[in-house]
């Protein structure tokens, strides 16, 4: 599984090298876009680290935890990245109500209290890679509640958005975008819940680990359409 992740690294590392490229070459250059390419070989590097770390610390979990999270930071990266690059530089302009901007801020936030929670609940869990790994000395019980709570939130502020959205007579996009981040976290939390009452077998902890990065860029995906650039 290591030599996996780092031959996948390797590709990711190929990745960015042709986003700095592009963004360098681009004509004309433009200041966010080479900034945002310069991010993603900073949390790269940061990721070796971290990497090597983990294995040298025998999976930790705050080194686990830590890795994670960075990588959650490399995803807002790029999908900011690719969304910008379709566009001109120009100042962008709302095509949702100031409410619905905030709100969504206010999503992305909970989102990412969201998943440290979760990251908190799996280094609590039985899965720490190795049975000989020291778990978090938290109560597992105590912990997935937390989380539990920080999800119901989550989808309550998402669908207070999606309700305001339909008043305010919002662009189809933006719309359909609430509902794609409802309609993950629903599948995100049937599968907590499915792990958690079946003894957290490991395949759905692989699979709540995808749906954490998919809900996560579903949050950006719905912040970012609040505005819209010139292309």
């Amino acid at each position: 599984i290591e030599f996996v992740n780092r031959t996948v690294t390797g590709f990711v590392s190929v990745a960015v090298i042709l986003a700095v490229l592009g963004s360098l070459l681009r004509t004309p250059r433009r200041r966010d876009l080479t900034w945002l390419s310069l991010g993603l070989v900073a949390g790269v590097i940061g990721q070796i680290i971290l990497g090597g770390l983990t294995v040298l610390f025998e999976l930790h979990p705050p080194f686990v935890i830590a890795h994670f999270l960075v990588s959650m930071v490399l995803i807002w990266n790029a999908f900011v990245l690719h969304e910008r690059s379709k566009y001109a530089q120009a100042p962008a302009l709302p095509v949702v109500p100031r409410n619905v901007r905030v709100l969504s801020r206010i999503i992305v936030i909970v989102a990412a209290f969201t998943l440290f929670t979760g990251t908190i609940v799996t280094g609590t869990g039985p899965h720490g890679g190795d049975e000989t790994v020291p778990r978090l000395s938290f109560d597992i019980g105590s912990v997935a509640r937390l989380h539990s709570v920080t999800v119901w939130v989550f989808l309550a502020l998402t669908i207070a958005a999606l309700f305001a959205l339909h008043r305010s007579g919002a662009p189809v996009n933006v719309d359909r975008r609430a509902k794609y981040l409802v309609a993950a976290i629903l599948v995100q939390g049937t599968i907590g819940y499915v792990q958690y009452f079946n003894g957290v077998p490991i395949l759905l902890v692989g699979l709540h680990l995808l749906g954490a990065t998919l809900v996560w860029i579903s949050a950006w995906n719905l912040a970012i359409t609040g505005r819209v650039f010139s292309r």
